[in-house]
């Protein structure tokens, strides 16, 4: 919209995933806080997320704020926009484990992120019941998908996908999470245990 003026405000956070991101939708950085330091403890990048965000969101002039998903760095920037007096929106809100345990601490972000926020983009239906449960208003509640599944569909639509692939079709399976760490040898095993078509079958499959 011509009315908008989008501004990208990074913290470092996931910084190889980040950098190819941005790069497969070819988008600009405004600012970078890199806060990101080795073996740093959770309560240390929280505290230095806090008043350098606040501060980046002055200087940017930044009238709305939406934040993505449930990182440490989702909190934190909504946390500082809530304590400069502009409004934050979340995207991928609602989602719920109702363990506080699992996933840590992303279940415990994205409910306080949830606190702060005045619009909510829910991923599912179910994602804007938690949210109505929790007692958020249903008029700043819009579902409006998968955003991880459109920005795959959207990848492939301009044509960027790694090259040297071979032909698909391709089944795409997320298994980074730490809680996953100790099964990801035994999902491995597993997928690729899988009934093999012909390799010149039609509906052979590959699984990345």
């Amino acid at each position: 919209m011509p009315y908008l003026r989008p501004l990208v405000l990074l913290t470092g956070q996931h910084r190889e995933q980040l950098r190819q991101a941005l790069s497969l939708f070819g988008i600009q950085e405004d600012r970078n806080l890199d806060v990101m330091q080795e073996r740093q403890a959770l309560p240390d990048l929280a505290a230095r997320i806090l008043p350098q965000a606040a501060r980046a969101l002055k200087e940017m002039g930044a009238d709305y704020v939406l934040v993505h998903g449930d990182t440490l760095t989702t909190f934190a920037v909504a946390w500082a926009a809530f304590l400069e007096g502009i409004p934050v929106g979340h995207v991928e809100a609602g989602l719920r484990s109702h363990n506080l345990k699992e996933p840590f601490p992303e279940e415990a972000n994205r409910r306080l992120t949830d606190v702060l926020t005045d619009l909510d983009f829910a991923p599912t239906p179910l994602a804007k019941e938690n949210l109505l449960r929790e007692g958020k208003r249903e008029e700043g509640i819009l579902v409006t998908g998968q955003t991880g599944v459109d920005a795959v569909l959207l990848a492939a639509k301009l044509g960027r996908l790694p090259e040297g692939l071979p032909e698909g079709p391709y089944v795409t399976v997320t298994m980074h999470r730490r809680e996953n760490w100790p099964i990801l040898q035994d999902l491995a095993r597993a997928s690729s245990g899988w009934p093999r078509p012909s390799p010149t079958s039609p509906s052979s499959t590959r699984c990345t």
